[in-house]
């Protein structure tokens, strides 16, 4: 549901009631940053969303491509003597 208000001194103001079934943030502001390129362009194609996770979420430098769980935590974990172990009760204990 998309609701227009205009004001006596000419401004206006836009609200949108988006069901988060079909949109997510990034799919809210795509349809509505498209809708708004159309308005400008009066009527000319204003291009295709690109839904490419990389575009959208660009790859930080500072989190390189080969990070993994144990080097990323490495500085924070004491190296030392490490135990695990299993514990298994019959059925009938329980």
């Amino acid at each position: 549901m998309i609701q227009v208000t205009t004001f006596a001194c000419g401004g206006i103001s836009l609200g949108a009631f988006l069901s988060h079934i079909i949109f997510d943030g990034p799919a809210a502001t795509t349809f509505i940053s498209s809708w708004a390129a159309l308005t400008r362009k009066c009527g000319e194609e204003a291009g295709s969303p690109n839904f490419d996770a990389s575009f959208v979420f660009p790859q930080s430098v500072a989190y390189p491509r080969e990070a993994t769980l144990s080097a990323l935590f490495s500085p924070f974990l004491k190296k030392g003597i490490c135990r695990s172990m299993r514990i298994v009760f019959d059925a009938s204990a329980i």
